[in-house]
């Protein structure tokens, strides 16, 4: 009986170090996919933080944008029909100014004389009343 409960004793112990070995590779595998996993959100990372620097250069250069164009101010000038419309920006002492230059229209034909229509309000004035009637 003895060597029945050796061999029972090693059978045990030889499966106790299969499923431990058994373990261990599932403890690689999930270690080099928590790796691999930490690598790409890694990269991920970078690629937002480029982005994100990418972002932040554009709102500088945008509010710049804005402060630049904060002082114009625009004038206009009619000059006479026929003329070329122009439009000019100066700068002076960190002023912006538009200045245009747009023709006024030409004359147009004169129409037909049109009937006189009745005003429907007729006002008479007797001493120091004044009366209004329509119709």
């Amino acid at each position: 009986m003895a060597m029945n409960t050796f061999d029972a004793l090693m059978a045990e112990v030889n499966r106790k170090i299969a499923e431990t070995g058994m373990a261990a590779s599932a403890a690689n595998a999930a270690a080099a996919a928590a790796n691999e996993a930490a690598e790409s959100a890694q990269d991920e990372a970078k690629k937002a933080s480029g982005a994100a620097d990418a972002a932040n250069e554009a709102a500088k250069m945008a509010q710049q944008t804005a402060a630049d164009w904060e002082n114009v101010t625009a004038q206009a000038e009619t000059a006479e029909a026929g003329s070329e419309a122009s439009v000019s920006l100066t700068e002076e002492d960190g002023e912006r100014k538009f200045s245009f230059v747009i023709p006024r229209g030409r004359d147009g034909a004169a129409g037909a004389k049109g009937d006189t229509g009745r005003s429907g309000v007729t006002f008479t004035l007797s001493g120091t009343k004044l009366y209004i009637t329509t119709g």
